[in-house]
């Protein structure tokens, strides 16, 4: 099934298009990238997922702050 949407297009605006079975397929791909992650950034040379930002580490900012907010997005952003 393909959506569009039927509205007016101003010249500079292009409604967006998509197809829904590839929304259905990439929402479950996107949140598996997005909880391999925290591994990948542990594996880091040299440890770089240690270097501290405003006192919390690189991992722990990802693992309780960047990932959550990117998942509910993905969730929200992809829901139909």
């Amino acid at each position: 099934m393909f959506s569009c949407g039927r509205g007016e297009s101003l010249g500079h605006f292009t409604p967006i298009c998509y197809d829904a079975a590839v929304v259905r397929l990439a929402r479950p791909v996107l949140l598996v990238v997005l909880l391999t992650g925290f591994p990948l950034i542990a594996l880091l040379p040299s440890e770089a997922g240690n270097i501290r930002v405003a006192g919390l580490s690189l991992l722990w900012w990802y693992g309780a702050v960047a990932a959550p907010a990117l998942a509910w997005l993905v969730a929200v952003v992809f829901h139909r």
